[in-house]
C-alpha cells in the first residue's frame, strides 16, 4: 500500500481530484521506476532453473535475470517520464521537478542508447518509441527463455547489462539533458522480493537472485535509490552481493523500516494504527457514496460500529437463563458458600466467576468468617487491576461453560483484532458489512446518518473473518503446512492453559516467552516463528523477564484476528508461558516432521504420564 504512493498512476490521480498527495513537501520532488517481481512473473525463473544442474549454468542464470531486472526498471522510467511531459498536470510536473524546456524525447532515446552500459544492445536507435519498443523485445525474450519456450538470442548473451549500471546511467543523461532538475529523486521501487526467496528456497539454493538485487544497492551509486518492499524473513536471511566478498551493512548501504513494528501497539501503549486505520475506513465510505457521517474519522467508524459491550453484559448474554452452568464449584467447598455464588451468579454472572477464581487463588476458609461476604474483596477499588487484568479469561470461561460463542463487537475491539494490520482491519470491515447487508434492518441510504451496527451481527462477521484469516494459511501457500500447523498446535496449547486454570492465576498464558538466549541454540525454531510472524501468523514482542535474572526475551502470540476462531482472549495482559526451546519444540513436534528440526526429539514420560522438561534430551539423526 505504501509503495503504490511511489507510482505515478496513484500521483496523477491525486492530482486529478485535488486532493493533497500524502507526502511531506521537501519529499515530493522524484521520479519513480518500479518493479514488482510477481507481476514480472520472476518466478518463470524456476522452469529455467530446474534446467540448470551446474554452478555456471546458475550463474549464468542469475546474470540474465540482473538484465531482466534492469530493462523493466528503465522501461518503467521512460513511461513515467514520457507520462509527466504529456499529463495536462503542469503542476504535478513541477512538483517532480520535470522541465519541458528541452523537450526531446526522441533525442534522449539517442543519447541513452549510446550508454556504454548497454553493452551495444541498443545500438541504432533513433526515436523514443524504438527505445521502449527494444526494450520490450528484450523483456520478451527473457520471458520466452523464462518458460522454457526458446533459448536466448546470441545478441542477447552478448550484451547482458551489469546489475544497476543502467538506470543510473539513464537518471544521470535526465539531469544533463535537463529534463529532471538536479534536485529530482530518481527512486527505483522493488516490490515482492520474497518471490527470489521462494525460488531459491525450493531448489535449496544460498540466495543467488537475492544477491542480484543486492548488489544494485551495494553500487551506491547517488544517482538512484532504491526502495525494497518484501517481508522481513526474505530480506534478512541473505545480504551477500552477487560477484562480491562483502556483504551489504545496515545503515551504511541499506536502513529497514519496519512496517509492522510502526504499527503494532508498544510496550508504552504508544499505538498509531487506529488513526490510520479509521481513515481507511472513512476513504471507503466516501468512495462508496456515504456522506453526512462524521468529520473526524475516528468518530465516522464509531458511528456505524459503536463501543464493544462492557464486560458484564457480555457475561450475562453468555450466561443465558441457566446462569448456574457457568460456574465449577468444588464438592467440598461449604454450603454457605455455595449458596451464595449460586445466588450471586443469577445477579452478575462476572462477579461471581471472579468469586470463584478467588477462593481458588486464596483457600475458602480464610474468605468466610461467620458467613458474612460483603465486601466482596474482589470487587474492592483495590484490586481494580486484578479484575481487568482476567475480564478476557473470565468471560471466555463462561461462554465455554455455556457453550456460547465468544462476542466482539465496537471500535476498539475491532482495532484490536486487526492488530496493526491494515489487511487484517479492512477484512474484518467486510465480512461485518456483509453480514449487515443479510439482516431485515440494513438499507442503503447515502444521505442518513448510519445507526451502529448490532454487537450480535458485528460478532458473526468478525467470525467469519477470523475463519477465513486462519483458512487463509492453506498448504497451498508458500510454506503453508507447517505454518499451518504450528498456529494450530499454538492455539490448543493456549486454549487447554486458559480453559483449565480456573483460579484465572495465569490470565497472560494466551501467549509463551523465550529467553533469546535460548532460542540461539535452536535455529531452525527461530526461523520457523519469524516465517509466522512474517506472514501476519503470529506476533512478537521483545521484553525482559520479570524474574532476577533480567535476561532479554520474545514473547510470541497468535495473530489477534485468529482469535475468535480459536476461542482465545486477545488481550495480552501479564505474563506469557516462560517456557524452554525445548519445550517448545516437543510441543510442534507432533505436528512437524522429524527433518524439519534437523534433530529426534526423545521423551521420557514419568510415572503418572506428564512431561518432565528436564527429561526430555536432543539427539543427532542417527543416534
Amino acid at each position: 500500500m505504501l509503495l503504490s504512493l511511489f507510482k505515478l498512476d496513484t500521483r496523477i490521480a491525486y492530482a486529478r481530484e485535488k486532493k493533497p498527495f500524502p507526502v511531506p513537501k521537501e519529499n515530493l520532488t522524484f521520479i519513480s521506476a518500479e518493479i514488482n517481481l510477481t507481476r514480472v512473473r520472476a518466478y518463470d525463473i524456476a522452469h529455467r532453473l530446474s534446467q540448470s544442474s551446474t554452478e555456471d549454468e546458475k550463474r549464468s542464470l542469475a546474470f540474465s535475470f540482473g538484465d531482466y531486472f534492469n530493462h523493466h526498471l528503465v522501461r518503467s522510467l521512460l513511461v513515467n517520464l514520457k507520462l509527466l511531459c504529456t499529463t495536462p498536470q503542469e503542476n504535478l510536473r513541477t512538483e517532480c521537478g520535470v522541465s519541458l524546456v528541452e523537450y526531446d524525447l526522441d533525442g534522449l532515446a539517442e543519447r541513452i542508447s549510446g550508454s556504454g552500459s548497454w553493452m551495444g544492445g541498443l545500438k541504432g536507435v533513433k526515436t523514443f518509441d524504438q527505445l521502449v519498443s527494444m526494450i520490450d523485445q528484450r523483456i520478451s525474450d527473457y520471458r520466452g527463455y523464462f518458460s522454457l519456450n526458446r533459448d536466448l538470442p546470441q545478441r542477447v548473451l552478448e550484451t547482458r547489462t551489469e546489475i544497476g549500471e543502467p538506470l543510473s546511467e539513464v537518471a544521470g543523461v535526465l539531469k544533463e539533458m535537463a529534463f529532471i532538475s538536479a534536485k529530482t529523486n530518481v527512486i527505483a521501487v522493488v516490490d515482492q522480493l520474497e518471490e527470489l526467496y521462494q525460488i531459491e528456497d525450493h531448489y535449496e539454493m544460498s540466495g543467488l537472485f537475492r544477491q542480484v538485487v543486492n548488489r544494485a544497492l551495494g553500487l551506491r551509486d547517488g544517482r538512484v535509490s532504491y526502495r525494497i518492499g518484501t517481508r522481513s524473513y526474505a530480506w534478512s536471511s541473505e545480504l551477500k552481493m552477487f560477484g562480491a566478498s562483502q556483504p551489504l551493512e545496515e545503515t551504511r548501504d541499506f536502513i529497514v523500516e519496519d512496517i509492522d513494528l510502526i504499527l503494532k501497539r508498544d510496550e508504552t501503549g504508544r499505538w498509531y494504527f487506529p488513526a490510520l486505520a479509521c481513515d481507511v475506513f472513512q476513504k471507503r465510505l466516501e468512495a462508496a457514496g456515504y456522506i453526512g457521517h462524521s468529520k473526524f474519522a475516528k468518530e465516522a467508524f464509531r458511528e456505524f460500529v459503536g463501543k464493544p459491550l462492557d464486560r458484564g453484559s457480555l457475561a450475562r448474554l453468555y450466561a443465558g437463563k441457566s446462569p448456574e452452568r457457568i460456574l465449577r464449584i468444588n464438592t467440598d467447598w461449604p454450603a454457605a458458600w455455595k449458596t451464595f455464588l449460586n445466588e450471586l451468579v443469577k445477579r452478575d454472572p462476572l462477579s461471581a466467576k471472579f468469586g470463584e477464581a478467588w477462593v481458588q487463588q486464596k483457600g475458602k476458609q480464610s474468605l468466610i468468617q461467620n458467613h458474612e461476604f460483603y465486601p466482596l474483596p474482589w470487587e474492592s477499588t483495590s484490586k481494580k487491576w486484578w479484575r481487568k487484568e482476567r475480564n478476557e479469561l473470565a468471560l471466555s470461561q463462561i461462554a465455554a461453560a455455556a457453550g456460547q460463542r465468544m462476542i466482539w463487537s465496537g471500535d476498539d475491539d475491532i482495532l484490536e483484532l486487526s492488530g496493526g494490520n491494515t489487511l487484517g482491519f479492512i477484512t474484518i470491515c467486510k465480512h461485518v458489512w456483509q453480514a449487515w447487508m443479510r439482516t431485515e434492518e440494513f438499507e442503503f441510504d447515502s444521505k442518513l446518518k448510519p445507526s451502529a451496527i448490532p454487537p450480535q451481527v458485528q460478532a458473526s462477521g468478525i467470525f467469519d473473518a477470523s475463519r477465513m484469516w486462519v483458512e487463509k494459511i492453506s498448504p497451498q501457500r508458500y510454506n503453508g503446512s507447517t505454518r499451518q500447523k504450528i498456529v494450530l498446535a499454538l492455539a490448543h496449547w493456549f486454549r487447554r492453559k486458559l480453559a483449565t486454570d480456573m483460579s484465572m492465576s495465569n490470565p497472560g498464558h494466551n501467549g509463551f516467552s523465550l529467553s533469546v538466549e535460548d532460542l540461539a541454540r535452536f535455529p531452525q525454531l527461530e526461523a520457523l516463528l519469524n516465517l509466522c510472524c512474517d506472514f501476519g501468523d503470529l506476533v512478537s514482542y521483545a521484553h525482559t523477564t520479570k524474574t532476577s535474572d533480567k535476561k532479554e526475551r520474545r514473547k510470541w502470540y497468535l495473530a489477534p484476528l485468529s482469535s475468535p476462531f480459536y476461542r482465545i482472549p486477545h488481550i495480552h495482559t501479564k505474563e506469557p508461558i516462560y517456557a524452554t526451546a525445548i519445550e517448545v519444540m516437543h510441543l510442534l513436534a507432533n505436528q512437524l516432521s522429524e527433518g524439519t528440526w534437523g534433530v529426534s526429539l526423545k521423551i521420557e514420560p514419568t510415572i503418572n504420564g506428564n512431561l518432565d522438561s528436564n527429561q526430555m534430551s536432543l539427539f543427532s539423526k542417527g543416534d
